[in-house]
């Protein structure tokens, strides 16, 4: 595997995901619960690219959106908002929920969910269904590679970081 071109190719699969646009404001979900999951593999709790949603997950994913989301001394904006807002301050209208972004996640082609044998069909997800209908996550194994080498993970976060 050519760790350059690999790490550049996902770079641009992370810099485009989708995400909601809610008053102006790019949902930062996917964001952190990508950051939970490299930290989780940098602390061997993720040992391969199988991402079950554990307590230990939930608990990371919690940890970082109170340091990188719902901080009271950064102040949340995007070029989009500022367009939309002017300088007029608006409440930013995002809740640490792990549920959607671990669902919706599915939506990228680096991640697939593995249905259970109970799987239904819903509308929305909350933590405990989706523990019940599906199994895990799948993560690309070349994603996963890059998040079990210090400096690729560390280049991960970083854009990640950079497109709170």
């Amino acid at each position: 595997m050519d760790v350059e071109a690999s790490f550049e190719h996902y770079a641009e699969l992370l810099s485009n995901m989708n995400r909601a646009i809610v008053k102006g404001y790019l949902a930062p979900h996917k964001l952190v619960l990508m950051m939970a999951i490299c930290e989780l593999v940098e602390e061997e709790t993720i040992k391969d690219n199988r991402i079950r949603l554990t307590k230990e997950l939930e608990d990371k994913f919690k940890q970082l959106w109170m340091v990188y989301v719902d901080n009271d001394e950064v102040v949340h904006h995007d070029r989009l908002a500022e367009e939309l807002f002017g300088v007029e301050k608006k409440s930013y209208p995002f809740k640490c929920n792990i549920a959607n972004p671990f669902y919706y996640l599915s939506g990228e082609p680096f991640w697939t969910l593995k249905k259970s044998v109970v799987w239904r069909q819903r509308t929305s997800w909350s933590v405990a269904a989706l523990r019940s209908d599906y199994d895990y996550a799948v993560i690309d194994d070349e994603l996963f590679v890059l998040m079990t080498e210090s400096t690729s993970r560390e280049q991960i976060v970083e854009l990640l970081t950079s497109m709170l």
